[in-house]
């Protein structure tokens, strides 16, 4: 079950723990072309949502095989992918994540949330 939270929590929980926390950075698979596609998303029609879900899979396990506290979803462009990472993420139920999305309108919106 995903739990949505409010951004200012994450540094409510940061600053209450005894250590210092790791975030692993998962970006957008756009970054990995080198065309600009993850400020734009526009590889969401050039990739499957099965080999979307397993590309993010690889670097999620990774992360997580190595010990991270919280995973940072960052800056994804569009919806398709943030989809794909909210359903990949469920598969791990005691990690914690959050989300952020990088939004290419006239106005400026960012929106976060930890799951």
């Amino acid at each position: 079950m995903l739990r949505i939270v409010p951004l200012p929590i994450i540094f409510m929980f940061h600053f209450s723990a005894k250590r210092p926390l790791i975030a692993g950075s998962v970006g957008s698979y756009g970054a990995t072309l080198h065309d600009g596609s993850e400020y734009t998303g526009s590889f969401i029609n050039s990739i499957s949502r099965e080999d979307l879900k397993e590309f993010h899979r690889d670097r999620i396990e990774a992360l997580l095989d190595a010990g991270v506290d919280l995973l940072a979803m960052e800056t994804i462009p569009v919806l398709g992918e943030a989809l794909v990472l909210l359903d990949l993420i469920s598969e791990y139920p005691h990690a914690k994540a959050w989300l952020s999305f990088q939004c290419r309108v006239r106005i400026f919106i960012k929106l976060s949330f930890i799951i």
